[in-house]
């Protein structure tokens, strides 16, 4: 399958934080994985993933490295922009 780029999955991670656990980079690569591997179970195709900048999230992308060496992980410009937003405007992030 040759995909140029996918959106694995939409994670509520809602009654996870609601049981008093943390979203940290162990559980955002773990959350990944199962996604990852029903895309690519040879892991020969998923070679670059992206998420929010914020550093526990590309930590798990550091973890998810580390899992498959073919996959490079970057960050977004999604969080940046919506702080650079609340900055000029003043406002609560967007």
């Amino acid at each position: 399958m040759h995909n140029h780029n996918a959106l694995l999955e939409i994670v509520d991670c809602t009654d996870h934080c609601a049981e008093g656990n943390k979203n940290d980079a162990q559980y955002i690569a773990d959350t990944m994985k199962p996604y990852i591997m029903k895309l690519d179970p040879t892991k020969q195709c998923v070679d670059f993933v992206i998420f929010d900048g914020v550093s526990n999230v590309q930590k798990g992308g550091n973890i998810l490295e580390a899992y498959d060496t073919h996959i490079t992980s970057v960050h977004g410009a999604c969080h940046n922009a919506s702080l650079i937003c609340q900055d000029v405007t003043e406002q609560p992030e967007v």
